[in-house]
């Protein structure tokens, strides 16, 4: 049953990973060739990891590691999974497109492009990708770090008037 579940989880993440690839390639293009490779690199090594956790806690018993070294892996791996999915919704969005106007065009005569100022639609739409990613991510991680156990009980007295005496008192 573990490698079924290994097979499926690799697959996933490889396939949504270099499909949101092509939208930090994109974005990198026009980047300086170091910055470029940090944040190519950097990509790369997240899918890394989130494989590497993917083969230990197949392999390795649950039971003994650290619970909250468990939860916090797999909630990492999934919360990453899940913001590239979401990321890829615009870039999924715009190849569609592309094939329907390639098969219209392909029936049709060409069409003369217009003038080609500002920025293009697949740069537009892969920021779109990266920032759709990012915003849950980086909300995910605030609230897995931070405010996990950040709890505060507030003590307030209500008076409440009319309230019948056998409830007074009550919490």
């Amino acid at each position: 049953m573990g490698w079924i579940r290994l097979t499926f989880t690799v697959i996933a993440i490889l396939l949504v990973d270099f499909y949101f690839y092509q939208a930090i390639i994109t974005l990198t293009g026009k980047t300086k060739p170091i910055l470029k490779k940090i944040i190519r690199s950097g990509y790369w090594s997240l899918t890394f990891f989130s494989l590497c956790l993917a083969f230990a806690f197949t392999f390795i018993p649950q039971e003994r590691l650290p619970k909250a070294l468990v939860l916090y892996s797999f909630s990492l791996v999934v919360t990453m999974l899940f913001c590239k999915v979401i990321g890829i919704i615009p870039i999924l969005l715009d190849d569609i497109l592309r094939l329907i106007k390639w098969i219209v065009r392909y029936f049709r005569h060409p069409v003369i492009p217009g003038s080609n100022k500002g920025i293009d639609r697949l740069t537009f739409l892969n920021r779109i990708a990266v920032v759709s990613a990012g915003l849950p991510f980086s909300g995910f991680l605030y609230g897995m770090i931070k405010s996990a156990f950040d709890y505060r009980i507030h003590h307030f007295n209500i008076i409440i008037p009319g309230l019948l005496p056998s409830f007074n008192g009550l919490t």
